[in-house]
């Protein structure tokens, strides 16, 4: 997977940086930094959800290349760490 950019959302748009940050905080209440790391966040919840992935592949996957990075935005995010949101999840 391409790792998308703000940079590249913009030029996609083929508008000035200004006006694309104004139209993408009408549109959508939030940064277009805060929407990607959102949407890196609902990645990695539902890795952890719905599969035994390691949590160093599901960083990985979310678009981290440092698994600590990911640990603190993640607790950040979620006001807890990924091991207590998959709990009791793990196989038998």
């Amino acid at each position: 997977d391409k790792k998308i950019t703000v940079k590249d959302m913009q030029l996609f748009c083929g508008i000035g940086k200004k006006k694309f940050y104004s139209l993408f905080i009408d549109a959508f209440g939030q940064t277009p930094q805060d929407y990607l790391r959102s949407r890196k966040m609902e990645k990695a919840y539902a890795g952890l959800v719905n599969t035994f992935k390691p949590v160093k592949l599901i960083a990985r996957e979310s678009g981290y290349k440092n698994t600590k990075s990911f640990l603190r935005a993640y607790k950040k995010h979620f006001g807890k760490t990924p091991g207590e949101t998959r709990g009791n999840q793990w196989p038998e």
